[in-house]
């Protein structure tokens, strides 16, 4: 089924749970009110049970759900046994090791066959752990694969001509050569396929930084399957100088950052950094989901890039994927390219996976022109309403000019921005209850998307996340490719109501 947007957002207390759009493996899911937030937090067994699908390394989507019910039935040998369906191989093995390295033994690998997604078969009382590698991985199968599963089908189409075609498209906007981008099952998995090629040739006593408050999980493959890591989140003079001051004491086996970070939107001074770190041959690696080849030129400032192709790349919400995009004039280019052309590469791709990103991101350039303009005009209008309190967005003063040093001569500022509004406590849920637009997470859609960004990131470490300047009330917003005067109206229309 192809993915369409509804007609009337889902935005109403009676559409929680549904599919954000009409695809039954839509990878986002209506949170029309902040309870429906709260209660999803919380894990309100009622409000788990009305939810057609969700995020999926959030989420065990309903064919996911069926496939690993079925798949136990042939291959759970012992009680107490539970099957996770990975990608590949590899990734199931993956997920054992995370377990080991918890002490958690017991979980084993089996596989289905050639070509075949691999099973990772985990003891029930570990299964909370598993879970966190089928978050933080992105290395679970798709509602796809899985539905093939379900019924019966063995149809592997080839996935060459297919990958060669994305891979061409995003070589073309990165402006290299094919060679140097490879493909992965979602934006997750290819940071860590990232991290674990940098772990392998890292020094001893040597640990990773991630430079600025980071997407939530992004930091966490650092923290989590490492044994140490270091997160600056305030990109303030003093966190450059520490940072450059682990780089002189050859401290650092690598630097993650995202441009603009997720969801302050802020900017890392990259002149101020890749020079010294290229001359230390210390990786850089620029995660640009938000700003993408459409509108920076982020690659010539780092040795890899890694983006969601999940969010504006495709822009309709019902598929994952993601790349890793290697700099060719980096001093360890062909070392990564040797790491990354993996033969196993392709099993982990679903045709239909594919078939859907190769169709979706055929206006990628055009989608995200537009979504730029968009949100430029809407930010003027927010930023200019007194009943916010502030506004984030990388074309606000605070940022234009580092952003600016990367911005492609077409390019424009990313579709996303992040707001507060004054006496948040009070005004913030009614806000959110009123707001007439789709609601619910993910980001790049072609259709306007908001959330309580931290409610749904941090909501167990909201006090934490305040103290290094996040507001627990802050909103995000991903804007659409509609009449940017209807999503202001939207906007102005659920003030006046949290205002009234």
């Amino acid at each position: 089924m192809n993915a369409s947007t509804p007609d009337i957002p889902p935005c109403r207390p009676e559409d929680f749970g549904r599919p954000i759009v009409n695809c039954e493996h839509a990878v986002s899911v209506a949170l029309p009110t902040w309870q429906n937030v709260i209660d999803y937090e919380e894990q309100v067994p009622e409000t788990l049970r009305s939810m057609r699908c969700g995020y999926p390394r959030f989420f065990l989507h309903p064919q996911v759900q069926e496939a690993t019910d079925l798949l136990a039935k042939w291959h759970c040998a012992r009680p107490r046994e539970v099957p996770l369906v990975m990608v590949s191989r590899q990734a199931a093995q993956g997920l054992v090791d995370f377990l080991q390295s918890r002490n958690r033994s017991g979980a084993h690998v089996e596989l289905l066959g050639p070509g075949e997604p691999a099973l990772a078969i985990v003891p029930e009382e570990d299964l909370n752990h598993a879970r966190e590698y089928w978050r933080y991985s992105g290395e679970g199968i798709s509602s796809r694969r899985a539905q093939a599963i379900v019924e019966g089908r063995a149809d592997h189409n080839p996935t060459d001509l297919l990958a060669s075609t994305i891979r061409e498209r995003l070589a073309e906007s990165y402006g290299v050569e094919p060679k140097y981008v490879f493909l992965s099952p979602s934006g997750m998995a290819a940071i860590l396929e990232v991290y674990r090629a940098l772990a392998q040739s890292s020094k001893p006593k040597q640990t990773f930084y991630q430079l600025g408050f980071p997407y939530v999980d992004g930091w966490r493959v650092l923290k989590e399957f490492g044994p140490d890591a270091t997160l600056l989140p305030e990109l303030s003079a003093g966190a450059y100088e520490t940072l450059l001051t682990a780089l002189r004491e050859d401290k650092i086996a690598a630097l993650f950052l995202e441009f603009p970070n997720n969801p302050l939107m802020g900017c890392v001074d990259l002149d101020r950094i890749s020079g010294r770190f290229s001359l230390c041959r210390t990786p850089i690696v620029i995660d640009d989901t938000l700003s993408g080849p459409a509108n920076t030129d982020t690659l010539s400032q780092c040795d890899l890039v890694t983006n969601s192709l999940t969010k504006l790349f495709t822009g309709n919400a019902s598929v994952m994927g993601g790349a890793i995009i290697i700099n060719p004039q980096g001093p360890r280019a062909l070392e990564f390219v040797a790491r990354f052309n993996r033969p196993e590469r392709d099993e982990a791709l679903w045709w239909e996976d594919l078939v859907e990103l190769e169709k979706a991101s055929a206006d990628y350039i055009e989608r995200a022109t537009r979504t730029s303009r968009n949100t430029e005009k809407v930010y003027a209008e927010l930023q200019a309403d007194p009943r916010i309190d502030h506004i984030y967005f990388s074309g606000a003063p605070e940022n234009r000019e580092l952003y600016d040093a990367v911005k492609k001569p077409a390019g424009g500022y990313p579709s996303l921005l992040a707001f507060t509004l004054k006496d948040a406590a009070t005004r913030t849920p009614p806000f959110y209850d009123a707001l007439a637009l789709a609601k619910g997470p993910s980001l790049g859609t072609n259709f306007t998307l908001v959330c309580p960004y931290t409610q749904l990131a941090h909501y167990q470490e909201l006090d934490w996340a305040e103290s290094v300047g996040v507001s627990r009330y802050l909103i995000r917003a991903a804007i659409g490719l509609e009449e940017p005067g209807t999503i202001i109206q939207a906007f102005q229309s659920a003030l006046d109501v949290a205002f009234g």
